[in-house]
């Protein structure tokens, strides 16, 4: 049974994203400007919210939040598919490529949300002993030991069952989650603390970025915002690199 080297594994993602970073542009730059039109949509909607009339229908701001995570999935799904085949085979699509939705990205695309959707009910068990606990004992302590909770289980759960993804990518069509969950077994506290590692690095970020947006000058949220894409970029091709790290090691058996 090996064992992931937790500072080895996330100093190859970083080194991976920022040797080639040139290749990612390339390849994200398209769909990238349609996130920015849609992360800039989404804040402008978040900050009429709090205006709104309270007896206002909120269902529509559920349908666009709910549509706007999907489309960015989608997105991700289309890098990363591409991504792990460039880490992994070494094949640069080309400029357009990246642009087309075909059956990889698809089949990303959907066993991406099958992961996030399973992840539901043990996160609900793993927050409601929390909730017990903080209303006898200390009721500010919920939400914070309910979070930390949660992230825990996401974070061992995605990483491992999206092990799978790879292969996705890959064009490998017999893995299954159930291989993937027996390749990274024994190591859940290890991928747990990658994961949070790379919680509390992307925290600072946005604190930085939050900072910014709310000092009041046109400057600073216009700094904010490019900032908050430009985080947003590389925290996302940092986790599917990191992603493809992982099936490397357990699944291909490379070290780092």
């Amino acid at each position: 049974m090996r064992q992931l080297p937790i500072l080895a594994a996330l100093n190859h993602a970083f080194q991976s994203v920022w040797l080639n970073r040139m290749v990612a542009l390339r390849m994200s730059w398209i769909w990238y400007i349609i996130v920015a039109l849609v992360l800039a949509f989404s804040t402008q909607l978040a900050s009429t919210r709090g205006t709104a009339d309270a007896e206002a229908p909120q269902a529509q701001f559920f349908i666009i939040d709910a549509l706007t995570l999907l489309l960015v999935l989608l997105v991700n799904s289309s890098f990363a598919v591409h991504w792990h085949r460039y880490i992994l085979l070494d094949e640069i699509p080309g400029m357009f490529d990246t642009f087309r939705l075909d059956g990889k990205v698809w089949r990303y695309f959907g066993n991406s949300l099958l992961i996030m959707i399973a992840l539901i009910v043990p996160s609900i068990a793993i927050a409601i002993p929390f909730v017990f606990i903080a209303a006898v004992l200390a009721p500010q302590l919920a939400t914070l030991g309910s979070a930390i909770g949660v992230l825990i289980v996401v974070s061992i759960g995605f990483l491992r069952l999206g092990l799978k993804l790879p292969a996705i990518a890959l064009g490998i069509i017999d893995y299954r989650f159930t291989d993937a969950w027996r390749a990274s077994a024994g190591n859940s506290s290890r991928i747990a603390a990658v994961f949070l590692i790379t919680l509390s690095a992307a925290l600072v970020a946005a604190a930085v970025i939050a900072a910014l947006s709310l000092s009041g000058s046109f400057v600073g949220v216009v700094v904010g915002f490019i900032l908050q894409l430009a985080v947003n970029w590389f925290l996302t091709f940092f986790m599917i690199t990191l992603l493809t790290s992982l099936y490397g090691f357990f699944v291909q058996n490379r070290d780092f």
